[in-house]
């Protein structure tokens, strides 16, 4: 009976430490400087900062270590992979919340999303990248390049393991009064211009819907 005790004790402690495990794995630069009066350290040069399923690089950061946040400064670029996926993002600055596993992206950031048969760029004004949620909001004037041509919108939603996107909805799903505009580059692409209010683009089963306004050109 003692024995089984034993072993259910440490099965518990086992799982507590594996619900404890540190999002924010390493990080490393040429220099540091630890204040512990404001309980944080600032890194400078060539930083790297190891996460559970990537990494960040910058050239400056600094990690708040009581709220588990580090904010990246200078060509910020960031590494996550997936089992599906692979995503990419460059931009001049960078929060990433290592508790609820969320990144802000500003100054002129732009995403590289690649899976095992589609690649796809983002250019936007500010992106949110929620990992749990595996989902990625962007806002501002955004530019979406793919295979199949090229979509300028405001804001777009992009739920990542359905590779569906919804553009010009807002973060509380309205509808924001702004124009969509669809430009495709393969001549053998049924559709050659559209425009609209606002609208869904399913990648995985290659649905366009469209919505207020709409425009279209064959």
């Amino acid at each position: 009976m003692k024995c089984i005790k034993q072993l259910v004790l440490l099965f518990l402690c086992f799982s507590f430490l594996i619900s404890q495990e540190k999002i924010i794995k390493k990080i490393f630069a040429e220099n540091t400087e630890y204040d512990r009066k404001n309980n944080l350290i600032n890194f400078y040069g060539n930083v790297k900062i190891e996460l559970k399923n990537g990494y960040i690089t910058c050239e400056n950061s600094t990690y708040y270590k009581k709220i588990e946040t580090v904010k990246c400064k200078d060509n910020v670029y960031t590494f996550i992979k997936s089992t599906n996926s692979i995503i990419e993002v460059r931009s001049s600055y960078a929060e990433y919340d290592a508790v609820y596993e969320k990144a802000i992206y500003t100054g002129s950031p732009y995403i590289v999303y690649t899976s095992s048969d589609k690649k796809m760029e983002v250019y936007s004004d500010k992106i949110l990248f929620d990992e749990p949620q595996n989902i990625i909001f962007c806002e501002g004037k955004i530019t979406i390049s793919a295979e199949e041509g090229k979509f300028f919108c405001k804001t777009i939603k992009y739920i990542l393991d359905k590779e569906l996107f919804l553009v010009n909805y807002d973060l509380i799903e309205g509808i924001i009064p702004s124009e969509l505009h669809f430009v495709s580059s393969k001549r053998n692409f049924k559709l050659n211009w559209c425009k609209a209010k606002y609208g869904t683009l399913d990648l995985k089963n290659n649905i366009l819907e469209l919505y207020g306004n709409v425009e279209m050109e064959f």
